[in-house]
């Protein structure tokens, strides 16, 4: 659950941002945990 969180969390701070700049950020912070 709290993994869940902090990926929800990672989608709302970057929600205002394209999505390309979402999905980067996303792939490189799951990798680097």
């Amino acid at each position: 659950l709290e993994e869940c969180g902090r990926y929800l969390e990672t989608i709302k701070i970057y929600e205002n941002k394209p999505a390309d700049t979402i999905q980067e950020r996303t792939d490189t912070d799951y990798l680097s945990r």
